[in-house]
């Protein structure tokens, strides 16, 4: 079983112990389901590469065109990811039209939507990771951030950034999270892990995670 290596889906906390909300409920799924001896953190690239190199492994992730060709959707656990931006307050970007002319920091590597990526009328800049797009919204240098929306809001925390200073984020792209496995998963061992999810869903645990990561 594998989680992706992102605040706050999957991550080393201050004591140095593996945690996140998708890793949280990969290790739920495992305890009920008996499948699945280790859940891994593994960075997100190498996590798409390893579940499509052949190895049999299970993993949590967005639905996203084209995923479905190479891997098998199992169950929707109950949980979406939003992509899109996070203004800063003080710039009065209030929807996708107010953001012409304006600086986006777009992370390298984030691509979740053609319009927004192909949109000559907004100005991106790249910096390397999302920590630095935010500390750069922070300070000023930029007037918003591009990417996943939990990530931004959550890394905005971290490093103390109010949200008094942070404008309502203008949402692009939603994905459903699936429990996904390679093709090489057996049949038995799919239908037991989507048994297992509906069962978590319908008993509220999979949601307590949710809950406590975002709400409480």
């Amino acid at each position: 079983m594998l989680t992706m290596d992102q605040t706050p889906y999957g991550y080393k906390n201050k004591e140095g112990e593996n945690t996140g909300i998708l890793f949280e409920i990969m290790n739920t799924i495992i305890q009920a389901s008996g499948i699945g001896k280790k859940n891994k953190l593994i960075p997100t690239k190498r996590l798409i590469i390893t579940m499509l190199s052949g190895e049999s492994a299970c993993t949590l992730v967005a639905e996203t065109p084209g995923t479905d060709a190479v891997l098998d959707y199992i169950v929707p656990i109950g949980y979406s990811l939003k992509a899109g931006i996070l203004p800063r307050s003080d710039r009065g970007i209030t929807d996708y039209k107010s953001l012409q002319g304006k600086t986006v920091a777009v992370p390298l590597g984030i691509q979740f939507d053609k319009v927004f990526h192909n949109d000559t009328g907004i100005i991106k800049v790249s910096p390397p990771k999302y920590i630095n797009a935010i500390q750069m919204l922070k300070a000023g240098r930029v007037d918003a951030v591009a990417g996943a929306l939990a990530n931004l809001k959550v890394m905005a925390k971290n490093i103390g950034m109010p949200n008094k200073d942070l404008a309502p984020p203008i949402v692009l792209v939603t994905g459903e999270v699936q429990l996904v496995c390679s093709k090489e998963v057996s049949s038995n061992a799919r239908q037991t892990l989507k048994k297992t999810v509906n069962q978590l869903k319908a008993s509220g645990e999979i949601q307590t995670i949710i809950h406590r990561y975002f709400q409480g």
